[in-house]
């Protein structure tokens, strides 16, 4: 695949829906049902009711295996890879014993991914690739090559930081790469 470009596109809420789980996870344990529009910040703590202890409720086998692909990430994928040598680069989640068995296994059977182009590390901005596709503002800003912010309520732009490149759905990830 030599001179083909290398696209890494990270998972939660880019590829899988984990809003939603997670979502359906904490109105399940602790009867706090919020919206999508809550969430203004990457921690969700501007959520109604927050509670750090929430973050435990990933921990649960099943969680990471549960998700749904979002709208077109399919379908998108399969059509990149014509493109482009395609990985997701993922961040594990600590303290779980269950996490990146599952979060493999999804991309494998949901998306097609085998393990060689599977990338677990909270430091994206260390892998090599051409673009990076993303929801943390941070990921994307730090990225050495283009990086592209997949758009969510909480990866607006902050104050006085330069305006990043970003995409609203895998149509406009198409378009961009295409």
């Amino acid at each position: 695949m030599a001179g083909q470009m290398i696209l890494l596109v990270d998972c939660d809420d880019v590829l899988s829906d984990f809003t939603t789980r997670f979502r359906e996870y904490v109105k399940w344990a602790h009867g706090v049902d919020f919206t999508y529009a809550d969430i203004q910040d990457y921690q969700y703590r501007t959520v109604p009711g927050f509670n750090p202890s929430w973050w435990d409720l990933c921990k649960f086998p099943g969680f990471a295996g549960g998700m749904e692909p979002l709208p077109g990430a399919v379908e998108a994928v399969k059509k990149l890879r014509v493109l482009a040598e395609v990985f997701c680069v993922t961040s594990p989640y600590h303290d779980s014993h269950w996490w990146m068995d599952e979060r493999l296994r999804w991309l494998e059977e949901r998306l097609g991914f085998d393990y060689q182009h599977v990338i677990f590390t909270h430091r994206k901005d260390m892998i090599r690739g051409d673009m990076l596709l993303e929801d943390r503002w941070d990921n994307v800003a730090t990225f050495p090559g283009k990086g592209v912010l997949f758009d969510r309520p909480w990866n607006q732009t902050p104050v006085g930081a330069k305006e990043l490149p970003r995409v609203y759905n895998w149509d406009n990830v198409i378009e961009l790469c295409w």
